[in-house]
């Protein structure tokens, strides 16, 4: 499989769950639709198909047996439902995280809709993929933050990208090519350059560089702070919570505005190095963050009302 043919999840999946993801939709996809072999009431194997009644898509049956009918879907996780084309996009929506309120409407089905299709769903994963739903329930409900093999290597390179540059000793001109052997450390406001960074000059052409000035970070301050907040990034935090964490554990001053800019800037860079499994991770932790908040939030208000009853 080519990566233009690759869906989304392949990004967010752990590689050796891949193959129950793809399971699990071909499941959804042919499932509902194949023959009965038995009847769901009293197991007995013959039976026969109705033709009294004129249903198109789902076709009716009768046991020899019990005389009860049933069809294709009764005593299915799929049992009473309609419009069984929708369930592979509703999965693979749901699994790269996409929230009930966006689904409902790329669907056109009720959020009452996408709600039953959700628990049906995690119970079909439980009963049939357990390894796969023993990952996917605590990282979609935002319990468990653990990055996958393939995210944590992404995250590595960009880590690693960073510490190069602050700590490169030596460059090359833009201007004129010239090879500079040693970088300059002062404090120039007014040029916007910050004492130990990797700031160069050019001894031939006297032009005067930061190893980020071709960059998204370039003029970001505190690169010392950098590595921390990167890894707070890839937890899938929100500006709140990273801002709290350099606060508290490096006694950094920063405003929120800075981490907002952080953000931006470094998911910018990634792009730009190609990790775009990296990137596709953030925005879904950072989606199953603000369904975790939604989530608790909801449960204080009912707390409270129940209180006050009371």
């Amino acid at each position: 499989m080519t990566n233009k043919q690759q869906p989304d999840y392949y990004k967010i999946i752990p590689q050796h769950l891949l193959a129950d993801a793809d399971a699990l939709i071909n499941y959804v996809r042919y499932f509902p639709y194949q023959f009965p072999t038995k009847c769901p009431h009293c197991e007995y194997s013959s039976f026969k198909q109705l033709t009294t009644r004129n249903v198109v898509d789902e076709p009716r049956f009768q046991c020899y047996f019990c005389k009860k009918e049933f069809s294709q879907l009764t005593g299915t996780y799929f049992a009473r439902m309609t419009r069984m084309e929708l369930w592979p996009d509703f999965i693979m929506y749901r699994l790269v995280g996409l929230p009930i309120k966006k689904i409902h409407q790329r669907l056109n089905i009720s959020q009452h809709a996408c709600i039953v299709r959700e628990r049906r769903l995690n119970q079909m994963m439980q009963d049939l993929f357990p390894k796969l739903y023993q990952w996917w329930k605590p990282h979609h409900d935002y319990t468990d933050h653990t990055l996958t093999a393939e995210i944590t290597q992404e995250q590595k390179v960009i880590v690693n990208w960073v510490k190069e540059r602050i700590n490169q000793q030596t460059a090359t001109c833009s201007q004129c090519g010239h090879f500079i052997k040693q970088r300059i450390n002062l404090r120039n406001k007014k040029e916007g350059v910050h004492k130990n960074r990797p700031y160069f000059e050019c001894g031939k052409c006297a032009y005067k560089f930061s190893i980020f000035k071709e960059t998204p970070l370039n003029r970001l301050r505190h690169k010392d702070f950098w590595v921390p907040f990167i890894k707070e990034l890839c937890q899938g935090k929100n500006n709140e919570e990273i801002l709290n964490t350099l606060s508290n554990q490096h006694k950094l001053k920063l405003g929120l505005g800075t981490i907002i800019n952080w953000r931006k800037r470094f998911i910018e860079q990634m792009q730009i190095l190609g990790l775009t499994n990296l990137v596709a991770w953030l925005k879904w932790q950072r989606v199953r963050n603000k369904a975790a908040e939604t989530r608790e939030n909801k449960k204080q208000v009912t707390y409270k009302k129940n209180k006050n009853k009371l």
